[in-house]
């Protein structure tokens, strides 16, 4: 059909619509080609100056890159084909303020109309990216982002609340984790809009489930899009009711290049919606499988607890037998130092006795001694009492004879000489024997007193020992009680 061919009008009813010529019909393809060609056709469409803010950046694995440009009210989607990159291209990003020199073309197999870049000049940061920018340092500042202010994620969950659009593709990757992790997990669902300046919905939705008792975690998840659909994510309200929640909060937005307001202030930020929940939701075969290795560490730790009980009561029978044996072994060594003593007692006594006796033995010795000395000294002189009658008599025989023999009388005065000299003599050997006599005797008192107190230091020793025995023994004692 030309593009300059139109519809007759001519009733608006289902007869009207049945008498029109197919041949006056558009297909979609055509319309979608002939939009292109008015679009190529047209100047104001080709090789115009663009500018925007850069959003939805992103570099294909070909080399294409493909982003958003964007101002207050609208957006439009551009592509930068690898062939017309002058570079790397590596200063182009979300958030940059550029200027692009392109042709607007429509992409035919969805109709849809976009920018084809030829040359592109950033110029600094965009509107947003700078609001954006000093809202987070104004945020982190506070200290809303600090790690020290975060709530743990609990381990078991009674009930999960869940924030997001009902029929996403978000909820349906939540609720496939769920049905292969635990699938009686108790969901609470709080469902909004999820894009576009939705986050007073959110902030409704957070306050709601913060209420619900049972809930003991909430995830707040959305799948990916563009960075556009994202921007109640960044809102400060939003992120102050997060970090004012009672409940730890779950942050699941977008993909692993996402990255909000709201994902900083988190509790836990996960790259997706299915990783959110999984973080949320224990796996209850993992759970079961711990359980079990749980519980057979138990059995064997109390089957060996068991058994170290009984080794113990064993070790313990083993060692009060060895302590009765100690004990009885101490009863007859005590039996044995108690003999050992008084053997000992009896044998003081006895030396005591020995020592007494030799004592008297020795005194009746002496005794013996002096009463045969004295003898002795009364016969020396009985003796010397007969030899002086005897001089006398034979002074008197010499007086009377000394007439008759002259010669003899000499003899007999050299005989009495000699007599006397021997009587002296034995006089002096008298009387050096009884000084001898005299010192044997005090020689034998000072052996007496040094054997008694060699007796009685031996005594003391021994008490000493058997003294110093007991207390050790008494020590003993104690310590086996």
């Amino acid at each position: 059909m030309s593009p300059d061919a139109g519809i007759t009008q001519t009733s608006t009813g289902p007869k009207g619509l049945a008498s029109i010529n197919p041949a006056d019909v558009y297909s979609v393809t055509e319309l979608s080609q002939n939009i292109k060609q008015l679009f190529s056709a047209t100047p104001q469409f080709n090789d115009i100056f663009l500018k925007g803010e850069i959003s939805n950046f992103a570099r294909a694995a070909s080399g294409h890159i493909f982003f958003n440009l964007n101002d207050q009210n609208c957006t439009i989607a551009c592509v930068f084909f690898r062939h017309l990159q002058a570079g790397s291209c590596s200063d182009l990003g979300d958030g940059v303020q550029a200027v692009a020199m392109g042709s607007v073309v429509v992409y035919e197999p969805r109709s849809q109309y976009q920018l084809t870049v030829k040359k592109i000049i950033p110029i600094g940061d965009g509107i947003t990216s700078l609001k954006l920018k000093r809202l987070k340092d104004k945020l982190e500042a506070e200290g809303l982002f600090s790690q020290d202010r975060k709530k743990p994620i609990p381990t078991l969950p009674r009930k999960i609340g869940i924030i997001t659009s009902k029929d996403s593709a978000a909820i349906k990757d939540i609720l496939t984790v769920v049905n292969s992790r635990c699938p009686k997990m108790n969901l609470f669902m709080a469902y909004v809009t999820l894009q576009g300046n939705s986050a007073s919905n959110i902030i409704l939705a957070l306050s709601s489930l913060t209420k619900v008792k049972d809930i003991d975690v909430i995830i707040m998840a959305r799948g990916g899009g563009p960075s556009e659909d994202f921007m109640a994510f960044n809102d400060e309200e939003l992120v102050r009711a997060i970090v004012s929640s009672a409940k730890p909060v779950i942050t699941g937005v977008g993909h692993e290049r996402d990255v909000c307001l709201v994902d900083l202030a988190a509790d836990f930020r996960a790259s997706t919606p299915s990783i959110a929940a999984k973080t949320a939701i224990p796996d209850i075969q993992e759970l079961e499988s711990n359980l079990l290795r749980v519980n057979a560490s138990l059995d064997r730790s109390y089957k060996s607890y068991l058994h170290a009980i009984d080794a113990k009561k064993n070790e313990i029978q083993s060692k009060r037998e060895d302590l009765l044996k100690l004990r009885n072994g101490l009863g007859s060594l005590n039996a044995i130092l108690d003999r050992s003593y008084d053997a000992y007692l009896l044998g003081i006594k006895i030396r005591e006795n020995n020592v007494e006796i030799s004592k008297k033995n020795k005194e009746m010795e002496i005794q013996s001694k002096r009463e045969d000395l004295q003898k002795l000294r009364n016969g020396l002189a009985s003796l010397n009492t007969n030899l002086d009658h005897t001089y006398d008599a034979y002074l008197l025989g010499i007086k009377i004879k000394e007439n008759d023999v002259e010669i003899s009388k000499k003899n007999k005065e050299m005989e009495i000489q000699s007599k006397r000299e021997d009587l002296q003599k034995l006089r002096n050997s008298l009387a050096s024997l009884n000084t001898n006599l005299d010192h044997t005797y005090d020689a034998y008192l000072l052996g007496i007193k040094i054997k008694e107190n060699d007796v009685e230091i031996s005594k003391k020793s021994k008490e000493m020992e058997i003294q110093s025995k007991r207390e050790d023994l008494l020590k003993l004692r104690n310590s086996l009680a």
